[in-house]
């Protein structure tokens, strides 16, 4: 992989570190509808469908819990 794309991850699994798998994904799920609410026709449509879906699993992504990663592969907090 790049190291852009590992760049990139590495921020993501900070994020989820921090706030755990749930509230991450309702952050997710807010700027999908937020871009929904930006866009228009089928794009908006499917961005507020997959916002719904984000939403609807809450519990779902609450049972994923939290992980620590290795220290080298998060950022510092």
């Amino acid at each position: 992989m790049s190291d852009d794309i590992q760049a990139d991850l590495k921020k993501l699994r900070t994020l989820v570190q921090k706030m755990g798998w749930q509230e991450f994904m309702m952050h997710v799920g807010s700027l999908m509808a937020e871009q929904a609410d930006k866009t228009a026709g089928s794009q908006s449509s499917a961005l507020f469908a997959c916002s719904n879906t984000v939403h609807a699993l809450r519990e779902v992504w609450g049972g994923c819990g939290r992980f620590t990663y290795p220290k080298d592969m998060v950022d510092r907090e």
